[in-house]
């Protein structure tokens, strides 16, 4: 099928498609979801220096209303370098069967990114296809649900698998926060309460990393060969020391994206950044590679020259059965125990809207309460 007819069938089913994922194509459905529009921005160059420049943009999110009365929080649910896919709607999905809301944010559709994970460092400089600029999205969605008096008093949690699992790293990022999201959104960020990432990549550091005291949870699988648990395990001892609070789960005998829609198998074209783990230090100057003991200068053109360097081809990824639910109740138990609301706060929420009949079905839930949000209008 050429790429003008997918494009004429997406438009058809209006469906989010991922057009190029990571290592396989999937579609992210929104039957059931209600889509939202925030400003958030897209920042490129290097962060503090006279390259980095942002500008306003518009971010789309799908968000799906808890099942049953219990409602408990909200989890705002990032996708990898892959882009929007099955996966994320499965995340949702379970996060609202467990009283969630669920709000999943496609960060490539409006950077005009589609194959980040077959030119990374081009992806990232040119088109903020990074861990940074996701992070800002977050917060503008995040600020979304705080500013609205029906989500009051609810906690919000972050879940992100590999790329998008990095943002609770730059999130938990001690100032990173308040400087970057008051310099590129205009407004005070603020912290979310719990972030679980899933095969995220442990080889970035920072001398200056100072750490919030917000939980963070990772899961790799101990055969994952792009995001390795070899590093995270290096990694979480940096985290702690320098005032994090996290722990690390191993998947046994799993590879990355375990949890995906798409069958395990090897895949040689889309690059490898596991040889890439570096240690940048602004006060030098310098990101120095863990394995080499090479220096580059800390800038745009000197991290393109690392990672021309470092990077690798071809990973093996992909789940055992294609079916949802792997590694999702470590996540679950995880937001059960950390987003957890008081009996005040659950009263001063649960009476912000009517109970909704018992004969309705989920899909009504979601636009009644979605409904609600917009004033009223459809």
């Amino acid at each position: 099928m050429g790429e003008k007819t997918k494009r004429a069938l997406i438009a058809t089913l209006t469906m989010t498609f991922a057009c190029a994922v990571a290592h396989a194509e999937g579609e992210f459905p929104t039957n059931g979801l209600t889509k939202v529009e925030v400003t958030s921005a897209v920042c490129n160059g290097w962060y503090r220096q006279a390259s980095w420049n942002c500008k306003p943009l518009t971010i789309p999110a799908y968000v799906i209303a808890p099942e049953g009365q219990n409602k408990k929080a909200v989890v705002i649910v990032s996708h990898g370098s892959e882009g929007m896919s099955l996966q994320q709607r499965w995340y949702i999905d379970h996060l609202a069967k467990q009283g969630y809301y669920g709000v999943a944010i496609n960060h490539w559709l409006p950077r005009d990114i589609t194959r980040a994970q077959y030119g990374y460092t081009s992806a990232s400089l040119g088109k903020g296809a990074n861990a940074l600029n996701m992070a800002l999205d977050v917060m503008a969605v995040a600020k979304w649900v705080r500013d609205d008096p029906r989500f009051k008093g609810y906690k919000i949690g972050h879940l992100g698998e590999s790329m998008g699992a990095a943002v609770g790293r730059e999130l938990n990022r001690e100032g990173l926060i308040t400087d970057l999201v008051a310099s590129a959104l205009g407004h005070v960020g603020q912290p979310l309460d719990a972030y679980a990432a899933m095969y995220m990549g442990c080889g970035e550091r920072n001398s200056r990393d100072r750490f919030l005291n917000k939980p963070m949870l990772l899961v790799n699988g101990t055969l994952d060969d792009e995001t390795t648990l070899e590093k995270c395990q290096k990694w979480l001892p940096w985290f702690k020391s320098r005032g994090g609070v996290g722990e690390l789960i191993a998947m046994p005998n799993e590879y990355h994206h375990f949890d995906s829609w798409y069958a395990l198998q090897y895949f040689g074209q889309p690059q490898n950044p596991r040889e890439c783990a570096n240690l940048v230090d602004p006060d030098k100057g310098t990101i120095t590679d863990d394995k080499t003991g090479k220096s580059y200068p800390a800038s745009t053109e000197g991290f393109a020259e690392h990672r021309k360097a470092c990077m690798k081809y071809g990973v093996t990824a992909g789940s055992r059965n294609q079916k949802p639910g792997n590694g999702f109740d470590l996540w679950t138990a995880f937001f059960d125990k950390h987003l957890h609301q008081s009996g005040s706060a659950v009263l001063a929420t649960s009476t912000a809207r009517p109970v909704a009949p018992s004969d309705m079905t989920h899909e009504q839930r979601t636009e009644e309460i979605l409904r609600e949000l917009a004033g009223g209008q459809k």
